[in-house]
C-alpha cells in the first residue's frame, strides 16, 4: 500500500474529507457531501448559499463560462442518486421533498423523491375529531370546506364543525358532527 506523504495537516484533512464527497453526474466540477454541502472541485472550496424568496438554498453555480442557478436540495439529491427524471410513467411529474419540511437542511438522509401530488398533499391536512374539520400543520389552525365552499380557518375546530353541520344540513337534512342548531 502506497501512502501520500502531506506536506500539512489541512492537506490530510482535505483528502480524507473529498472521499466523502459525491460528484454530480453532469456537472462534475461539483459535488456534495452527506451533510447537504457543495463543493467546487476546481476552487477546492465549499460554495455559500443564497436563499430563494420562498426559502430554498440556491446554489450559483459556474458552468460552461455562465452562472446558473440551481436549488441545493436537487443538486445534493441527485449527486448521491443520479438524476432526477421529473415524471413518471403514468404522467405525474415527481419532486424532491424535505422529509422534516425545512427547506435549509440538505442532508441526503432528509431527502427523498416524491409526486407533486403526494408534496401538495404532505402537509397540508390532518383530521380533527370532526367530519369535515382539518388541522392545517403549517399554520396550526383548523380548515373546513364544503364541496369546495371555503368555510373558514380557526383555532377553534367545534366552530369549524358547527359552521360544516349548516351546510352539509342544507343538502342532506342531518348533522354528522351532531352540532346543535342556531348560533354557536
Amino acid at each position: 500500500m502506497i501512502t501520500k506523504d502531506y506536506t500539512t495537516k489541512d492537506e490530510k484533512v482535505c483528502e480524507l474529507f473529498k472521499k466523502r464527497l459525491k460528484r454530480h453526474p453532469i456537472h462534475t466540477q461539483y459535488g456534495a457531501d452527506a451533510d447537504g454541502n457543495v463543493y467546487s472541485f476546481k476552487s477546492n472550496i465549499f460554495l455559500k448559499y443564497g436563499i430563494t424568496y420562498n426559502g430554498y438554498c440556491d446554489l450559483n453555480l459556474r458552468l460552461d463560462n455562465k452562472r446558473k442557478h440551481i436549488k441545493a436540495h436537487k443538486f445534493v439529491y441527485e449527486c448521491f442518486n443520479g438524476l432526477v427524471n421529473t415524471s413518471t410513467n403514468s404522467g405525474e411529474s415527481l419532486t424532491i421533498d424535505h422529509i422534516d419540511n425545512n427547506k435549509l437542511n440538505n442532508c441526503i438522509n432528509n431527502l427523498r423523491i416524491i409526486t407533486h401530488r403526494q408534496n401538495v398533499n404532505k402537509n397540508r391536512l390532518k383530521t380533527s375529531r370532526f367530519t369535515g374539520v382539518y388541522l392545517n400543520i403549517k399554520r396550526n389552525k383548523y380548515i373546513s370546506y364544503f364541496r369546495g365552499k371555503y368555510l373558514g380557518t380557526f383555532n377553534n375546530e367545534t366552530y369549524l364543525a358547527f359552521l360544516f353541520d349548516n351546510e352539509y344540513e342544507k343538502i342532506h337534512g342531518i348533522r354528522p358532527n351532531n352540532t346543535e342548531k342556531g348560533t354557536f
